[in-house]
């Protein structure tokens, strides 16, 4: 293959020193070294230089005038060079952050104009003199301390804790506030999360408060502010030097700048693997090709040597490049060319098999799992036509002849080898149902009894079932569009397996020969084979708008929102919802996840990362709810259905009203106390109203109990000496409960003396003792049952109650039974 038909994305890639936040001193020079990597297949010539140097607030309009001259480097294909770019930072300049853009181009038209790479970095211009030019100016520190030369050592992944100590210097009460304003140049797509800053209460006794996002100090006072930082997964190696600003609220325009120094440890993780795209040649030369995938944070440069394993040396090995360079998370492929031997008479009458082995040398002597990988390459036979001219020869000389016959009959029979065993790709996802394709190329197929394949993980469990081809008869049927059969050599492309799950996968190949009356059997395995799984739906939000909601009110629907990430692997949502009085759950929807359902269009809104969903209508009825949200995924089957529950959500409706609660037409009082005469039967009319819905509850208690919310009843009063509680209760649906009550007291009054009748008796007040009405007269409500009277007894003396208290005497008291 000619390497100028190579397809390369980015020819050229930089790489600079040092990288992330550049710190420069007012009045120093800066210098800035930029590495830069030809990836294409031509010679070029590269301008390296900035185009501009901009304040980072676009709103103040301020430049850097004098810009470095452009640098100039000349590279070959796969070659490397850093040319060094010298920054004059005036004096004069105005402090803060600044934005570079730094341009590497080749701009000939026979190289690539049209591939410009631009590079935005970030520079900070600290004060020629770091500490404070005026006394009352607040200071801070940081803790613990690290230079460019003493980084803070961290891994990705982990968290580092910065202390920052804040004085207040001035003679008022300020607040400070802390930030970093540099993470996502240091740092692409930096997750907010990482950083956190938390503003902690100062130690000097003072009582003053500090809130969530800042720190409140007193004249004199100092203060801490601490700062979790988590390194990303994808940070490179290397020193990184974040920025730390300090607001003061006093002094809004002062700036207050430091820099923290960390070290990320450097990750070595790099895949290798090696194809055969043209293993089987007559005069063309064998094509492989080394596939190259940095997973690692580093820069690695790679050197790489192809030897012959064979006793005689008589091919030509060529490769594209013999050293590469690979970026962190960069892959590349390498072309080798196996060339046969130029002498005509080398090449073999029957064929011809060359192995050889590519090693792998890292330049940094950074240690490699596999550095060696064999190949082979099968030289075909020479034309029927070359042994005719050697059989006339032989037929000139009696004992060529001869030898050439024992020879013949003497020739060990070959048997069957696997050449090349190699899955199609080492990377398939599962949300494709993609499934593992396997190649494979054998000699010697009419010796060949049996292939066997089969699928192990890592750790040497079987994941996918052996399958074993029958060779006695030929090719099977279920290989025939698969395999071809020159010359006895079976080549198989794009084998399917059954491995379509998620995982790691290798597979051994194992082929069965007779030789002899033995059965013999060799094998070969693959590298490390990846199936990525499907990424599972999950809720990350679900809630009410409101937790309390009123049954009259505009909004008396309960009101979900909800989030799930993942959305295009929702096949359908279930909501159901339950009352927390451990009541039966019901299923109230089921929505199906499509852009044309009315959930989607009317409530829902999708984008690449999640499905929001906001103000969808659910119950009305009065009551405490709880809902549960179950997501149901398109493929595949979890352990578990993802689901969420919502808090305790209520609708309340309106608390009832007791309008009118009288007692013989009157409101009732809160005691009444009633002097009967023995033989009469006597009653009390009580009516009463209540305002509320038609699921309120009325009780009138003890009796008769339920009642309409509008009514009257006569109420027998006790023929004994008794006192009674007589309850009005109303209770709304939703629980809320009000009470009216009165206390009714029946007293007997005493037995006199004959003739003393008519001059000892007095008459009871009207203001405390209602009408009583005969028993047998009184009106009732036909809607309401009736209340028996009961006996009472002959009332022979009146009882005299005191207006003022409501009550009888003690001494008039009749006898209390015990």
């Amino acid at each position: 293959m000619n390497q100028h038909n190579l397809t390369i994305q980015k020819p050229l890639t930089l790489i600079t020193n040092p990288a992330g936040v550049i710190t420069a001193q007012a009045g120093k020079n800066l210098k800035l070294k930029v590495t830069v990597f030809n990836e294409g297949y031509k010679n070029v010539l590269v301008n390296v230089y900035i185009e501009n140097i901009k304040y980072k607030d676009s709103t103040s309009g301020i430049n850097l005038g004098r810009l470095p001259s452009p640098q100039k480097l000349g590279l070959n294909p796969g070659q490397s060079g850093e040319v060094e770019i010298e920054i004059d930072i005036p004096r004069e300049l105005q402090l803060g952050l600044y934005e570079y853009l730094l341009i590497v181009d080749a701009p000939a038209p026979e190289h690539y104009p049209e591939n410009r790479v631009e590079h935005t970095g970030t520079l900070l211009v600290k004060s020629f003199i770091q500490s404070s030019n005026i006394t009352s100016d607040p200071t801070f520190s940081l803790e613990p301390y690290s230079s460019s030369s003493k980084p803070i050592p961290i891994n990705v992944g982990e968290k580092l804790e910065i202390k920052v100590k804040v004085d207040n210097r001035s003679q008022r009460v300020d607040r400070f506030s802390l930030s970093c304003p540099d993470l996502n140049l240091i740092w692409a797509d930096f997750p907010q999360d990482n950083c956190q800053i938390k503003y902690l209460k100062n130690s000097s006794g003072s009582k003053l408060l500090s809130i969530a996002n800042s720190l409140e100090l007193n004249p004199g006072e100092e203060g801490e502010i601490v700062l979790e930082l988590t390194v990303p997964k994808t940070s490179m190696a290397g020193i990184h030097s974040p920025t730390i600003r300090l607001y003061s609220n006093n002094q809004p325009h002062l700036v207050l700048l430091d820099i923290f120094h960390i070290k990320v440890s450097d990750v070595y993780l790099l895949d290798i693997a090696m194809l055969t795209k043209v293993g089987k040649v007559k005069n063309l030369p064998g094509l492989f090709q080394l596939q190259f995938y940095n997973q690692g944070n580093t820069l690695r440069k790679l050197k790489l040597n192809v030897d012959s394993t064979d006793q005689e040396k008589l091919c030509t090995y060529i490769l594209d490049s013999e050293t590469i360079s690979l970026l962190p998370g960069g892959s590349k492929n390498v072309n080798l060319k196996v060339q046969l031997p130029q002498s005509w008479w080398r090449r073999p009458f029957y064929g011809k098999l060359f192995n050889f082995i590519v090693e792998i040398e890292d330049s940094y002597d950074v240690p490699l799992i596999n550095n060696r990988f064999p190949g082979a390459l099968i030289w075909e036979s020479r034309p029927w036509w070359h042994f005719l001219l050697l059989a006339l020869l032989i037929l000139g000389v009696i004992v060529t002849g001869a030898v050439l016959v024992w020879w013949l009959l003497f020739k060990p029979k070959p048997i069957p080898a696997i050449v090349q065993f190699y899955p199609e790709s080492i990377f398939y996802k599962e949300i494709n149902n993609d499934a593992v394709q396997l190649n494979w190329q054998i000699t010697e197929l009419n010796k060949l009894k049996n292939i066997k394949i089969t699928g192990f993980s890592p750790d040497g469990t079987i994941t996918s079932a052996p399958v074993v081809y029958d060779f006695q008869e030929g090719i099977p049927k279920q290989l025939q569009q698969l395999c071809t059969n020159e010359q006895q050599i079976l080549n198989c492309q794009n084998v399917i397996t059954d491995a379509r799950k998620s995982g790691s996968y290798n597979f051994e190949l194992t082929i069965f020969y007779q030789q002899g009356k033995e059965i013999l059997s060799k094998s070969l395995k693959t590298n490390k084979i990846i199936v990525e799984p499907i990424p599972q739906p999950q809720i990350t939000l679900l809630a009410s708008t409101k937790p309390v909601y009123e049954e009259n009110s505009v909004d008396n629907k309960i009101l979900l929102n909800w989030e799930i990430n993942h959305p295009e692997q929702i096949q359908n949502l279930t909501l159901i919802g339950k009352s927390s009085e451990g009541g039966i759950p019901s299923l109230l929807q089921r929505y199906d996840i499509n852009t044309s359902s009315q959930l989607i269009q009317q409530y829902c809104q999708i984008t690449s990362e999640k499905l929001i969903c906001k103000n969808i209508p659910t119950a009305t009825k009065p009551g405490n709810y709880i809902f549960e949200l179950a997501v149901i995924p398109k493929y595949g089957k979890p352990e578990k259905i993802e689901s969420k529950k919502t808090d305790l959500i209520k609708i309340k409706s309106p608390a009832p009203i007791i309008s009118e609660f009288k007692i013989a037409g009157e409101d009732a009082k809160p005691t009444y106390v009633f002097p009967l005469v023995p033989g009469q039967e006597k009653s009390l009319a009580i009516s009463w109203k209540v305002i509320g819905n038609k699921n309120t509850k009325i009780e009138l208690l003890p009796a008769p109990g339920t009642v309409p919310q509008q009514g009257n009843i006569d109420y027998s009063l006790s023929s004994s000496s008794t006192k009674s509680t007589i309850t009005l209760q109303a209770i709304s649906e939703s629980g809320e409960k009000v009470s009216r009550s009165t206390i009714i007291e029946t007293v007997l009054s005493p037995i006199l003396p004959l003739g003393n009748s008519k001059s000892g008796g007095l008459p009871v007040s009207p203001s405390l003792s209602p009408k009583l009405s005969d028993g047998n007269q009184s009106k009732k409500n036909p809607n309401l049952p009736s209340v028996k009277p009961s006996v009472i007894p002959p009332l022979i003396n009146p009882v005299v109650n005191d207006p003022e208290s409501n009550s009888l005497p003690p001494a008039e008291l009749p006898p209390q039974a015990q």
